[in-house]
């Protein structure tokens, strides 16, 4: 562990180097982890699933590159390590190759960053040129925003805009169609000794959980940024100062966002609309109520994450995920008890009834304190 410590030390340190915001050297340390602990777990079944359709032998070049990164990232991985070491009849050495390699990959990022650090964190001024169609989209983007201003800043400025709107429509549409449409080309073209077919409605289903998957994660970004800019700007004074109660500017600002969930919300009624079908798989085996109480949960974590955006400046997010975990982990006992006495009587609502109630008092503190927490802000600047 001190040696997978000191690579996570060293790797953020080369990652705080390159990035000149925080937040971007984060989630290049956040996906780099992502990929290095599940990708081995993803590209072993692909390349299972490929050879059991022919597209793939096991002796030949891909197959054996994929087995070798798999093996790698799993000998360096803490995670294997420390169920290795917890196993029954543990007798290896402490200094392996996990050890070895964590400190030598660690040492390496430090080594790497010294060496960068003044051309990284050199001021260059440069002069950019402008071209006729950049400029002819600066002016359709200063046109007058109407009655609902701050609806037209969110949009454009912090959701991307209309070429926002545009990026995200053509990558959730392609996503689908290479999604359903290999699915079944490679079961059309394949073997018939794969392991299993994938039929209409499972795709169907997956491109809705990828979507429903990519709606939680714009919902999250837009939630963390709605007042933070107005804050590192010091313009809450003014925010505040306008003629609009603070539940109205809040209400047109998530205006603002919401438009740019159109694409994510029209894949996601596409797919149901074509296929109905693929919906019923979240409701089966009642996980209807489970899925209502998830989403009751994630509005109460989108205030948590808005509360806690304007409360610290950095690491809103992981606070308002660790506060949901201390939460939940709290109130668990108390619903189960709810649940036993109630769910004989009322059924599923005995379990969705207090969780809504209590969501519903839970959003509206929280909403007064983020009213409040604004307030205390603007007075202070």
């Amino acid at each position: 562990m001190i040696a997978y410590v000191i690579l996570i030390a060293n790797f953020s340190l080369l990652c705080s180097v390159y990035a000149k915001r925080s937040g971007v050297a984060i989630s290049l340390v956040m996906s780099t982890l992502l990929i290095f602990f599940f990708s081995p777990v993803i590209l072993t079944k692909i390349s299972s699933n490929l050879q059991s359709r022919g597209y793939l032998a096991a002796n030949d070049f891909i197959s054996q590159s994929l087995a070798s990164y798999c093996d790698f990232c799993r000998e360096i991985s803490i995670i294997e390590r420390i169920n290795t070491i917890l196993s029954t009849g543990y007798v290896d050495s402490v200094i392996t190759a996990q050890v070895i390699s964590n400190f030598l990959i660690g040492v390496f990022c430090f080594l790497t960053a010294w060496f960068l650090f003044e051309r990284f964190t050199e001021d260059h001024a440069v002069v950019k040129t402008r071209t006729w169609f950049q400029n002819h989209k600066q002016k359709q983007r200063n046109s007058r925003p109407g009655r609902l201003a701050l609806a037209w800043k969110d949009f454009h400025f912090l959701a991307g805009g209309r070429k926002g709107l545009l990026l995200k429509s053509c990558l959730y549409l392609s996503g689908i169609l290479a999604l359903i449409g290999g699915g079944l080309w490679l079961d059309k073209y394949s073997y018939s000794t794969y392991y299993f077919s994938y039929s209409w409605k499972e795709l169907m289903s997956t491109a809705l959980l990828l979507l429903v998957i990519g709606f939680v994660v714009e919902c999250t970004a837009y939630a963390s940024r709605i007042f933070r800019e107005e804050r590192k700007q010091k313009m809450l004074p003014l925010l505040i100062m306008l003629p609009h109660s603070t539940l109205h500017l809040a209400y047109e600002k998530i205006w603002g966002f919401s438009i740019a969930l159109i694409p994510v919300c029209i894949g996601i009624a596409f797919i149901v609309l074509i296929a109905p079908d693929s919906l019923y798989d979240f409701f089966e085996s009642g996980f209807s109520s489970l899925l209502l109480f998830f989403l009751i949960q994630f509005v109460v974590f989108l205030h948590v994450l808005t509360y806690f955006s304007i409360l610290v400046r950095w690491g809103a997010l992981a606070f308002a995920i660790g506060t949901m975990v201390l939460i939940e982990s709290c109130a668990t006992p108390f619903l189960q008890i709810i649940f036993l006495l109630f769910h004989t009587v009322i059924g599923e609502t005995g379990i969705i009834l207090p969780v809504f109630y209590f969501s519903l008092l839970s959003c509206f503190a929280l909403q007064v304190l983020i009213a409040n927490r604004l307030h205390q802000i603007a007075s202070e600047e």
